[in-house]
């Protein structure tokens, strides 16, 4: 994966990200709360030889002095010291329990010993950190070789006496706080590229250019609350819908660059991904370019295209097909250079209807009287009726949903695998709801003029 695909799995699952951080903070203040503290007081002590003797003694005595040390720090937290001050101090704990709670060591190359106690209270820890430090002191005395004139070979001397401190080492909000936010960011991180590689949906055009090579022929982006075209079917001009449509005008001419009269399918491989919408958006952009455009219903199974534009549909391509119409009878003016021929009565056999010699007549007969024919046909996996009818078309469109909502990947490649049995020509992919970015969005709506008909400035 590249970055940018990472990014997108982040703007495309930040909730997951977001809600992973949020438990990984709740549960880091949750553990700071109740953690009870513990504080941690130390006392410093000095290992001298006693004054006197030459100077080989002096540097003799100082590496004894070296090795004695660490003999001390082993008994500080052993029974000969810990007894006395339990009972001076009058602790309610045994030896062990006390022991647990006091670390000695050496300071390297130093005769410097370094006592340690932990507890609940600052108070308390120094006290007991300064008692065995003065048992240690008394032990040591009694434990150490005296010389020839029954004096004590190294002198022991508090340098620094503990002191209670003024805060606990456990808990610690300054890094549990942190560290409880980067590691909730991190598995929610993780399990937002774990989620997006086991979803086979359709994220956008890299997945297109795994599972066919049809062009990418369009993009309409999924601008709720920026497009107000997207509460109806009315398609504002200056919207970010309408701007792609344009885009899928021009690259279908490029395109079908063949015949002046040309006739779309428009179709998808699953119901809901939005090839009506797209139908009735893309038959109103062509022309609103001045190509005088038909729009059939052919969905005769779930018509919709009547009820997208509030429009009677009690006649239409059924009755043109059975002969009790003709297409002039039939045909509704939407707007100017559109007409519409709805689906009209539901038959019992649209299958047959489709694959009619009628069908087939009446799509050359709307193709020599208008320059653009848009065909709105049910998806393709349910049923057959797309595929029948892309193969007496130009061309097919199929619209595929994207992001988080998106068409799977092997639904996708069986819908072109039907299209490809019938040796039917795939214009191109159309991908819906595409999730724009800030960025992506102004570069969009760069070129569209703002309500008092300005150009937007660069």
């Amino acid at each position: 994966m590249e970055f940018r695909d990472y990014w997108r799995v982040v703007r495309q699952r930040w909730r997951v990200v977001a809600i992973c951080a949020l438990l990984g903070l709740s549960a880091a203040i949750a553990i700071t709360v109740l953690t009870t503290p513990r504080y941690e007081a130390r006392v410093e002590l000095f290992v001298a030889p006693e004054a006197g003797g030459s100077s080989s003694e002096l540097v003799e005595g100082s590496d004894f002095l070296l090795d004695r040390v660490k003999s001390y720090v082993e008994i500080v937290d052993k029974a000969v010291v810990l007894g006395p001050v339990i009972e001076d101090l009058g602790l309610p704990e045994t030896i062990g329990e006390l022991s647990e709670r006091v670390e000695a060591t050496a300071v390297p190359e130093t005769v410097v010993v370094q006592i340690t106690v932990q507890d609940q209270h600052p108070g308390e820890a120094a006290e007991v950190a300064n008692a065995i430090a003065e048992e240690f002191i008394n032990q040591a005395l009694v434990l150490e070789p005296t010389g020839a004139d029954e004096t004590a070979v190294a002198r022991i001397s508090v340098i620094d006496p503990a002191r209670p401190p003024s805060t606990p080492i456990v808990p610690q909000p300054h890094l549990n706080l942190p560290f409880g936010l980067l590691l909730g960011l991190a598995i929610g991180f993780a399990g937002a590229i774990v989620r997006d590689s086991l979803d086979r949906r359709v994220k956008g055009e890299d997945d297109i250019k795994l599972l066919t090579s049809a062009p990418l022929i369009g993009a309409i982006p999924d601008d709720v609350g920026r497009d107000p075209s997207r509460s109806g079917v009315a398609l504002v001009p200056t919207s970010l819908r309408a701007e792609a449509l344009r885009r899928l005008r021009t690259n279908l001419q490029f395109i079908d660059i063949g015949p002046t009269h040309r006739s779309y399918v428009v179709t998808s491989a699953l119901p809901g991904e939005g090839k009506t919408l797209t139908a009735i958006h893309l038959a109103t952009i062509i022309a609103e370019g001045g190509a005088k455009v038909c729009l059939v219903e052919a969905d005769m199974r779930r018509p919709s295209i009547g009820t997208y534009l509030g429009m009677e549909g009690a006649v239409g391509l059924t009755d043109i097909l059975i002969g009790n119409f003709t297409w002039q009878d039939v045909t509704l003016e939407y707007r100017q250079q559109l007409d519409l021929i709805l689906a009209g009565t539901i038959p019992p056999n649209p299958a047959e209807l489709a694959a009619s010699e009628q069908m087939e007549s009446l799509l050359e007969t709307l193709e020599s009287n208008y320059d653009v024919v848009v065909v709105d046909t049910p998806p393709l996996l349910p049923v057959t009726d797309a595929a029948v009818l892309s193969k007496r078309t130009a061309g097919t469109i199929v619209v595929v949903n994207s992001g988080r909502k998106g068409t799977p990947r092997g639904h996708v490649s069986q819908a072109l695998e039907m299209l490809e049995t019938v040796d039917a020509r795939v214009l191109g992919i159309v991908l819906n709801k595409i999730a724009l970015s800030g960025a992506e969005s102004g570069a969009v709506t760069y070129a569209l003029p703002k309500e008092d008909g300005r150009r937007t400035q660069a």
